[in-house]
């Protein structure tokens, strides 16, 4: 039995699916995070897009596309694992980098797709508490994406590790706490992202 999933004329959000066994039709899309595993990748008259890919397949960009950033998947939750079993799905192959596109000539793909340079490349935290036991991704990232992330945790770590020789008291620890808060709340309203927190939000209040 297969999956199909087919998202129109989304905008300015992000999409995260789990394993689909059929194909993803995205149609209409524009400006869109879409975090995706799937058989096969499907794109019509999408603008402005970055799509994290694990797919067996090579992507399709058909007619209307342009803009199209193309980077590994970069994600996981705890349920992935028995999910990409229920599909039937390996994980030991990933097209994500090739994709045909009839609009292309050769040598002439800059309008229509890119891939994602590796320093912009950053995994992405699902926040949502799942059963099952992944804890990481399940896709072998390229060498370039790979040592991208590992220099991020080494960043990450360094900071902690200067926070903890400081030796703050709790007055400053809080008003440390206090101003990295502030700076958040500043980079979500700049940047749009507020809205996916809201939304977020919206969802845990649902269930």
């Amino acid at each position: 039995k297969q999956w199909y999933q087919r998202r129109v004329r989304g905008s300015r959000t992000t999409l995260v699916t789990g394993p689909i066994s059929g194909t993803l039709y995205l149609t209409g899309c524009i400006n869109m995070r879409i975090i995706c595993i799937a058989r096969r990748v499907v794109l019509r008259n999408c603008h402005s897009c970055r799509l994290y890919l694990l797919t067996p397949t090579r992507p399709l960009l058909l007619a209307g596309c342009n803009d199209i950033t193309l980077a590994p998947y970069n994600t996981f939750y705890r349920g992935l694992a028995g999910h990409l079993s229920h599909a039937n799905f390996s994980v030991s192959k990933n097209l994500w980098d090739q994709p045909a596109s009839p609009m292309c000539k050769e040598g002439d793909n800059n309008k229509v797709f890119q891939k994602l340079p590796p320093e912009n490349f950053h995994l992405f935290s699902i926040p949502f508490n799942t059963e099952g036991t992944t804890t990481g991704l399940v896709n072998k990232l390229p060498h370039p994406y790979e040592e991208s992330t590992a220099r991020a945790r080494e960043r990450v770590n360094k900071w902690y590790d200067s926070v903890q020789k400081c030796d703050l008291s709790e007055t400053q620890t809080a008003q440390l706490a206090g101003t990295l808060q502030a700076r958040f709340h500043d980079w979500l309203e700049t940047t749009g992202n507020h809205k996916e927190i809201e939304a977020l939000i919206r969802l845990r209040d649902k269930s």
